[in-house]
């Protein structure tokens, strides 16, 4: 019954404390109904467009979504697979930040039943106590023994070697020794993959605008998340204000736009 899977448990930041909001002010309306609607948007966007942006007809890929939860799996046996999940939640968190949203989630791999009706494992398990216990920030953790199944598992066109470099790209090493996926550096970098340099002032202001949303509050552990946001963000502001646009006319003014965006303090 069960099968070794790779599986990712994904939390939505903020579900719970809007759901008791809304439990116990239900006339409140205008910005929090906004938080609401977004909510709503982003969950929507996971039942629809998430699931089928990197699968096919004989992918193992299994998505699961309940209340502000997503869980995605995928047979370890399957190419590329470590390398699908991750570029999936990758965008999952950019898909967040545009819907004004945070999440925070775990990877790993292990014994699990996923599909249509069922859902239980010892990796549901693990990934759910490392998102809850462990990730604490609004990051995704990877366990990194996941890098070689990704080397025994490349891609047919990639050899072990570039897989794993590949992976491991994607990839940064926390402060307390914990890998997660690199999401505002390389988000950036998808971003100007795809869209040019000039993608990148709406990705930097939708994060700025989460950062302020919640720079007047005083929960101590909410403080601590956005410490660690703004760090990260410091770290991506500082490459991009010290790459010489200027020298391009094309880009010139984004050398101003990022001259303009002041590095947060922490507190």
């Amino acid at each position: 019954m069960y099968e070794e899977r790779i599986v990712a448990f994904v939390d939505i930041l903020g579900f719970k404390n809007e759901i008791e909001r809304k439990t116990i002010n239900p006339s409140s309306n205008d910005e929090n109904e906004s938080e609401t609607e977004r909510i709503y948007d982003f969950i929507s966007l996971l039942n629809k467009d998430f699931v089928k942006r990197n699968t096919s007809d004989d992918s193992t890929y299994r998505v699961s979504q309940f209340s502000d939860s997503l869980v995605i799996s995928y047979s370890v046996s399957e190419k590329a697979s470590v390398f699908w999940i991750l570029m999936s939640l990758l965008y999952l968190h950019l898909d967040a930040i545009y819907h004004g949203l945070l999440i925070r989630g775990a990877v790993t791999f292990g014994k699990l039943v996923h599909d249509e009706e069922h859902l239980f494992g010892p990796a549901m398990d693990e990934a759910y106590k490392m998102e809850s216990e462990i990730a604490i920030f609004p990051r995704i953790i990877v366990n990194p023994e996941l890098i070689e199944i990704a080397a025994n598992n490349p891609n047919s066109s990639n050899s072990p070697e570039d897989e794993r470099k590949y992976i491991e790209g994607l990839l940064e090493k926390d402060f307390d020794g914990f890998l997660f996926i690199d999401y505002l550096k390389k988000g950036c970098d998808e971003i100007v993959a795809s869209e040019d340099y000039f993608g990148l002032p709406d990705f930097i202001n939708k994060v700025s605008e989460i950062i302020n949303s919640n720079e007047t509050s005083k929960d101590l552990r909410i403080i601590q998340k956005y410490n660690w946001l703004k760090n990260r963000f410091n770290d991506v502001l500082s490459y991009y204000k010290e790459k010489d646009f200027k020298k391009d006319p094309d880009y010139e003014e984004l050398s101003d736009y990022f001259s303009s965006i002041p590095f947060y303090s922490l507190k």
